[in-house]
């Protein structure tokens, strides 16, 4: 075990040596959330939005959103009167309206082989952080989760692969 995360250690901290990849794990998180704020998707991407976005994360967490638009597809169609989940809001970070601008501020290499990219956020007078857990898959770091902290009194802590799997009922 000691001797992955060692390799996994010179894998993040040496680009360029013995095939590593000259990316880092931050640098998928930076280009997202650039991205993010170009476009600044409201609650579930479209599936525009999701193309422009899909080069940043991983292939479970866009299957997680596909599952999720599905349910929400259906719902729609049962529950025509009712408010679809995932219809609003940012999805990406913990405040509901969503970051204005970000700020890297640390990377830590965990022992599973990712690195979870700490995200300061700013929102008009609110500031708080985020992790983001990076993995390699295919050759190249995507997000594969974020940990979102609960900025603000209507916005709990949790992992979007969780809210992603969440079915709520009607009328909740």
């Amino acid at each position: 075990m000691h001797y992955r995360f060692m390799a996994w250690l010179l894998l993040v901290w040496c680009p360029g040596l013995l095939g590593c990849p000259a990316n880092s794990p931050n640098k998928p998180v930076e280009d997202f959330y650039n991205l993010y704020l170009k476009t600044h998707p409201n609650g579930l991407p479209s599936l525009e939005e999701e193309k422009a976005l899909a080069p940043y994360l991983s292939k479970r967490l866009l299957a997680l959103i596909e599952e999720a638009r599905s349910y929400q597809r259906a719902f729609i169609k049962q529950h025509p009167n009712d408010k679809p989940p995932w219809a609003d809001g940012c999805l990406f970070a913990s405040l509901f309206e969503g970051p204005t601008r970000f700020k890297i501020s640390h990377v830590i290499a965990n022992s599973d082989l990712t690195s979870t990219v700490t995200v300061h956020f700013w929102y008009e007078s609110d500031e708080w952080e985020d992790s983001v857990i990076v993995r390699a898959e295919a050759g190249r770091f995507v997000i594969d989760d974020i940990l979102m902290s609960g900025a603000g009194d209507f916005n709990p802590p949790g992992r979007l692969s969780e809210r992603l799997r969440y079915r709520p009922e009607p009328g909740s």
